[in-house]
């Protein structure tokens, strides 16, 4: 009797700890909507309704940095945008320094924005994909020019 009654505990013991578990697991997915890019990175954006996947990186060349961001919407989707910014790190903050969009009628939408910008400062750049009507933040690795 008395093994019975250990066991049992034990057994719900255990189906309490795995179903905690999971449930933060499963928040810890669904609680951010800001994915930090690394350099070359292709991201593949998990647990989208719309969006495929997406990328945003930055270069340097001839005093200009340039964004380039795409997005590609999953089957059915038919309207797609991306705004991209600039952002300059300044006294700890990232600020704005330029802003641009694009939209298209179509699943696909890709753009490459070059601006001017200082030697010595560090940069990034961000790129808000949309599918449909779900959108996501891509930010760049931060890079000194």
């Amino acid at each position: 009797m008395r093994i019975k009654n250990i066991i049992s505990i034990f057994v719900c013991a255990l189906i309490m700890i795995m179903s905690v578990n999971v449930v933060s697991f499963a928040d810890e997915f669904n609680s951010s909507d800001i994915i930090f890019m690394e350099d070359g990175q292709e991201e593949v954006i998990p647990f989208s309704v719309n969006i495929l996947n997406g990328r945003c990186n930055i270069s340097f060349s001839n005093g200009n940095a340039n964004i380039s961001a795409s997005v590609v919407g999953k089957s059915g989707v038919t309207k797609t945008s991306i705004i991209t910014k600039l952002q300059e790190l300044k006294s700890g903050n990232w600020v704005d320094l330029k802003t641009s969009s694009k939209k298209t009628g179509g699943k696909t939408c890709s753009v490459t924005n070059s601006y001017s910008v200082t030697k010595g400062h560090t940069y990034r750049g961000v790129a808000i994909i949309t599918a449909g009507n779900e959108s996501k933040t891509l930010i760049s690795t931060s890079q000194k020019y």
